[in-house]
């Protein structure tokens, strides 16, 4: 008979979804820990100064062995946690950020021989593109306009301006 092998890195983080997020988007964050009662997370990016930032205000540095400057996560009693990261209004700017799942409050530059694992992911900036057809628009001819909402936008606001005229509208997103 021979018994299956299971390596127990002690604690892992997954990020919900494909990896990739409009800035403005929620996070689902889970993983397991086997080793604390809470798991303590931080991220860190080129643009996040020091060895890693608190997830609510990433522009704070975390502190080695003051868990309060990281976000803390209590670990359930089957060693699962879960945190769901806002990303909005936080001033991150698009690119590739990596948060890390730890076992201890220690920052990246101290996690040798502490349980940790990590996870990237991508932050990218929503935005709007519209055309008008016919491209040329003589007075009284009815005219279309169209375009792709990137992110997850419920509607779009047009805004329409000419010599003595204003008109604005707005009219929701397609899927």
């Amino acid at each position: 008979l021979i018994t299956p092998v299971s390596a127990d890195t002690g604690i892992t983080i997954t990020a919900g979804g494909d990896q990739s997020y409009y800035l403005g988007e929620e996070v689902y964050l889970s993983g397991s820990n086997s080793n604390s009662e809470n798991t303590y997370l931080f991220i860190v990016n080129a643009d996040i100064p020091g060895n890693g930032g608190k997830l609510t205000s990433p522009h704070q540095n975390v502190i080695s062995g003051n868990a309060d400057s990281f976000d803390r996560v209590q670990t359930k009693p089957d060693k699962t946690w879960e945190y769901t990261f806002y990303t909005s209004n936080l001033g991150f700017n698009p690119g590739r950020y990596i948060i890390y799942a730890v076992s201890q409050p220690k920052t990246k530059d101290q996690l040798n021989g502490i349980k940790f694992d990590n996870v990237s992911i991508i932050l990218k900036k929503e935005f709007v593109s519209a055309k008008i057809s016919p491209s040329v628009i003589s007075k009284g001819q009815p005219f279309t306009i169209s375009g792709l909402a990137e992110g997850d936008p419920s509607v779009v606001h047009i805004w329409i301006f000419g010599n003595n005229y204003v008109f604005t509208t707005k009219t929701p997103v397609n899927s």
